[in-house]
């Protein structure tokens, strides 16, 4: 039986996007120091992870372009942005609703009250502090 794999996808480069996972949440994180060991030596690779999970977007994208031109036998542009944006979209307004959450509740728990949600909705929060 033929191995199928789903489109746009390379096993292979599973390891290579765990590495650059980690080396930019390495740099993100708080300096720490267990029994002589200490994590200074990697918080200088963030920026090529960074480099690393771009690099690797680029193969992507540019392997599901080939396998559009080879499956249909042309590339449209159009299809592979309607694509993208529906595979990307709902989770970045899932995102933005969970932030929206916790910046409401934030300010319901600073405040007292929900009064200040509306500076938190508008990001007129330093402005309103200003103003005061």
């Amino acid at each position: 039986m033929p191995i199928t794999r789903k489109s746009g996808y390379l096993p292979s480069l599973d390891g290579w996007r765990a590495i650059a996972i980690v080396a930019v949440l390495m740099a993100h994180d708080q300096p720490w120091s267990i029994a002589g060991h200490s994590d200074i030596g990697w918080r200088d690779f963030g920026g090529s992870g960074v480099y690393l999970f771009f690099s690797i977007s680029g193969i992507l994208i540019c392997w599901r372009i080939l396998e559009d031109e080879e499956m249909l036998g042309v590339f449209k542009l159009r299809d592979f942005y309607i694509r993208r944006l529906c595979r990307i979209q709902p989770a970045a307004l899932v995102y933005l609703a969970v932030i929206g959450f916790l910046m409401l509740l934030a300010s319901c728990m600073n405040d007292g009250d929900c009064g200040g949600a509306r500076y938190c909705s508008t990001e007129t929060s330093s402005t309103s502090q200003i103003l005061k």
